[in-house]
């Protein structure tokens, strides 16, 4: 329930063909409509981060439904997590976004706010067990040694608009990439979290 809702769904992948021609998302629908992709983040040959957003989605229980460009015979596979959230500007609602990939034991994603009260929605790929972040909550995540690592969280309302970094940690140093996007409030108010929907 609420007004003015947004779709994010990050999605992680591992998977290849016997050649590496690494698998990327070549479409996300909710309720047979389909979500744009906000960005990506990959290491070029096997590993893929991505966020896809819908603005207005159907309220009630629907299917999400995430098409890959191929079917991988190498990796670990593939998984994806869903948060929707209420009062966002139904117009320009993403209003920044950034997307990063190297192998270390923290991800910082760094994005400028630019409407007062925006909240921030980070997804991360990695290969290792965990992933924490260090500032507003994690949402969802899961993973081992024998599938991808993909974590969501969100952090907000950021009352003045600034430059903000928001820290992921691994286990250890690792391949690890994600996206991070600013969601515009409507209506000068804040955007508030409902409910993780898929995993």
């Amino acid at each position: 329930t609420g007004s003015n809702p947004v779709l994010c769904v990050t999605v992680g992948i591992n998977t290849y063909t016997g050649d590496r021609v690494m698998t990327t998302v070549s479409s996300i629908t909710y309720n047979t409509v389909a979500l744009s992709k906000v960005n990506s983040a990959d290491n070029a040959w096997d590993s893929d981060s991505e966020l896809w957003c819908l603005l207005g989605p159907a309220t009630g229980v629907n299917s999400i439904a995430v098409s890959l460009s191929q079917e991988g015979t190498g990796g670990n596979g593939t998984r994806a997590y869903g948060v929707s959230y209420t009062g966002v500007a139904q117009i320009g609602g993403i209003e920044a976004n950034y997307a990063h990939a190297h192998t270390d034991s923290t991800l910082p994603l760094v994005v400028t706010t630019i409407t007062a009260n925006a909240w921030i929605v980070s997804g991360i790929y990695s290969e290792d067990r965990s992933a924490t972040v260090d500032v507003g909550t994690k949402r969802g995540g899961t993973g081992d040694w024998t599938s991808p690592n993909v974590s969501v969280g969100d952090y907000g309302p950021i009352a003045v608009p600034a430059a903000t970094t928001v820290t992921w940690t691994i286990g250890q140093s690792e391949l690890v990439m994600g996206v991070a996007a600013v969601l515009k409030p409507a209506g000068g108010g804040a955007a508030k979290r409902r409910v993780v929907i898929s995993d």
